[in-house]
């Protein structure tokens, strides 16, 4: 007679089928969550490059309509300016916050659960992270515009402001990708998807990563349309162009 304890449970069963899928292939599952993470990285990065183009477009083609009137154009150039220094303004202010984050994540005492953003919000101040990554902000912005008057695109300025979202956010994507199939699992074998407090920390942190790039990247490619407005408005004075 078979004892009643040899007889596997559905538990039991769903468990094996599950270890006897994702064991042998866990290196190709790794190689696939790992591809998944790079196509979304390349897809945000993408995503904030064409929203700042677009931008960029929309604004100078609307400049260059209003410009064509003399009485407005050095009103439109103006204002055009204005909103701009101030949007670049706000990536400073954001840089001072994104450096306090960055400074925190290096040196701070980070709990298990995850990073304590509303502590990080609440303590904002200057240390050398911070001041450096508010500096290169700075210089960054400047170099944008060398790059505009130059014709070309600030592509690189935006990578290097944006390695610190680039390193932390590659770890958190890794790391949330992993907490989602785990989850799954767990969905599969008992009905229950669960995340908890850390595995929400790096899902937050994440999307913080990608935000941080496409604010950047905005921020830079601005310099653009100023520089071609202010051209657009040189060339309207000009009593030798032609329209």
């Amino acid at each position: 007679m078979v004892p009643l304890d040899s007889i596997p449970k559905p538990d039991d069963l769903v468990e094996d089928a599950l270890k006897a899928i994702f064991g042998p292939a866990a290196i190709i599952t790794i190689v696939f969550i790992l591809g998944n993470l790079t196509v979304a990285w390349i897809g945000a990065w993408q995503t904030g490059a064409k929203v700042a183009r677009a931008t960029a477009t929309t604004a100078r083609q609307a400049s260059a309509r209003l410009s064509q009137m003399p009485r407005t154009a050095a009103a439109v150039a103006s204002l055009t300016t204005a909103t701009i220094v101030g949007v670049q303004g706000m990536w400073l202010w954001l840089s001072y916050v994104i450096g306090n984050g960055t400074s925190y994540l290096f040196t701070g005492n980070v709990p298990p659960s995850g990073p304590q953003w509303g502590t990080v919000l609440q303590s904002l101040h200057w240390d050398p992270i911070v001041e450096t990554y508010v500096l290169a902000s700075a210089v960054g912005i400047v170099a944008a515009y060398v790059l505009a008057l130059k014709g070309k695109e600030p592509g690189w300025v935006v990578a290097a402001l944006s390695l610190p979202a680039i390193f932390w956010g590659a770890l958190t994507g890794f790391g949330s990708l992993l907490a989602l199939l785990v989850a799954s699992l767990h969905l599969i074998s008992d009905h229950n998807f669960p995340l908890d407090d850390s595995s929400r920390s790096m899902m937050l942190m994440f999307g913080i990563a990608v935000t941080q790039i496409i604010a950047c990247s905005l921020a830079m490619n601005s310099t653009e349309t100023v520089v071609k407005v202010w051209r657009i408005q040189t060339s309207t004075n000009d009593p030798y162009t032609e329209y």
